[in-house]
């Protein structure tokens, strides 16, 4: 049985590193199918869904949110869950998770520049996504906080430049003109927005606020 399984998950290795991942996925469900808790291959198909795009968000999400019940003190598993959950549109369940997430980063005493793989960034990744998804769901008040919390923390000394993206924050005013803050560009106006997520005017003027001391820290 063991090699039998352990004989899929090689197939499945070599179906996704060619890029066949319908096929990877096939053979993946058949290890599932003798062995329905199997960690890595439920966490592996959640992996190959996202790879495979928009269309396969809910897949994933369910893939992930069936291996954080089998591994819950993974604050990976729960961030990939909260990923998946923001592509499938799903805000109230991405908050949910990203803050899981972040609460085992706490407990678990996990340090400021802890990388995965070559350069993730855990910390800076998941306060990113969670203060993005806050800002979403127009919870403007939190959504500082948590970047706040990124730059007091040190996360913008990080080298790593791709997790210094503020991205853009565009926002409507009520005479139709937008500020927009950008990574490397700063703060600026705009006439129009560049960006269909529109947020609160009081995040943009928070972010102007903090902009000169985060830019000092980016560019260290």
């Amino acid at each position: 049985m063991k090699v039998q399984i352990e004989a899929l998950i090689s197939v499945a290795r070599l179906e996704k590193q060619i890029g066949a991942f319908s096929k990877a996925v096939s053979f993946l469900k058949r290890v599932l199918k003798v062995d329905p808790r199997h960690l890595y291959v439920m966490t592996e198909l959640g992996h190959i869904y996202h790879k495979m795009g928009p269309k396969y968000s809910r897949k994933c999400f369910k893939a992930y949110k069936k291996a954080t019940k089998l591994r819950p003190d993974d604050h990976h598993l729960w961030y990939y869950r909260a990923d998946a959950a923001y592509s499938d549109g799903n805000l109230k369940e991405a908050l949910y998770a990203f803050k899981k997430s972040l609460s085992l980063l706490t407990k678990q005493e996990v340090p400021y520049d802890q990388v995965q793989g070559q350069k993730t960034l855990v910390w800076a990744r998941i306060l990113d996504r969670l203060g993005t998804t806050q800002q979403r769901i127009g919870d403007v008040k939190n959504a500082l906080k948590t970047f706040t919390r990124g730059v007091e923390i040190g996360i913008w000394k990080s080298p790593f430049k791709r997790f210094h993206h503020k991205r853009l924050y565009t926002v409507n005013d009520t005479d139709d003109s937008a500020a927009v803050f950008r990574e490397k560009g700063g703060v600026e106006a705009a006439t129009s927005p560049s960006s269909s997520l529109l947020y609160p005017t009081a995040l943009v003027s928070a972010l102007k606020t903090n902009f000169d001391a985060i830019k000092e820290e980016v560019v260290k």
